[in-house]
């Protein structure tokens, strides 16, 4: 609770602005709820994570959608409604990621390219996805990627890669923009946080260390490999 409680906190006490001036392991998922509750009733620590739970009728939602995709409404309403071990099936965390299945298939399925439009639909839901959970967001931005690749490809469309691929540079360009501004506007050094930032994401750390110990050390082997 530690990670999203001080983001929260330190939000509604000091105006810290999270992801600049605070870092939640977890990103955005655990805190979006707590601004909805902090809305309708006003800020009480602890008790803002009460409507949490919520999130299951989003996750909910986006699995009848794309199980809709595969079976017939009406089967994918009963699975959905009488299925036992749903949560068990389908882990929750990953559920979301069919919101970026729903976009790139709609897409996919009305024309026969990708239109600058489309795509630019598709960077922002990465972008969304990203800032709720990093990994959901890695992942689905790699998948929808490959998918759009491919598809242009072997549609004979190579032109429309690269065009796709300039529109992403200048949308992540754009997303930094507006990160820096952020940034000097907190009087936090951009690059010094960008840098903290990666530290903190690398798939080698666990929960936000950047470094624990020298890893080729005897002292760490005999410490740590035990356990």
């Amino acid at each position: 609770m530690a990670n999203h409680g001080l983001s929260v906190d330190h939000l509604f006490k000091y105006g810290s602005i999270p992801i600049i001036e605070t870092f939640d392991a977890h990103m955005l998922a655990y805190q979006m709820f707590v601004y909805l509750y902090s809305v309708l009733n006003g800020y009480e620590p602890w008790a803002a994570f009460l409507y949490n739970s919520y999130i299951e009728v989003f996750n909910v939602l986006i699995l009848y959608l794309v199980l809709r995709l595969m079976i017939k409404e009406t089967y994918a309403f009963l699975f959905i409604l009488t299925f036992p071990l749903l949560t068990n099936l389908f882990d929750n965390t990953f559920i979301l990621v069919g919101w970026m299945i729903l976009v790139v298939i709609k897409q996919l399925k009305t024309s026969s390219t990708i239109t600058t439009k489309q795509f630019i639909n598709f960077c922002i839901v990465a972008s969304l996805l990203c800032l709720y959970k990093l990994d959901i967001g890695i992942a689905a931005l790699e998948a929808g990627l490959c998918t759009y690749t491919a598809f242009l490809f072997f549609n004979y469309k190579t032109k429309s890669i690269i065009k796709l691929f300039v529109i992403g540079i200048l949308y992540v360009a754009a997303a930094l923009l507006v990160f820096i501004f952020l940034c000097l506007w907190k009087n936090v050094s951009p690059f010094e946080r960008i840098s903290d930032f990666l530290n903190a994401v690398m798939s080698n750390q666990n929960w936000a260390y950047p470094e624990v110990e020298d890893a080729s050390s005897l002292a760490y082997a005999i410490g740590e490999y035990p356990e």
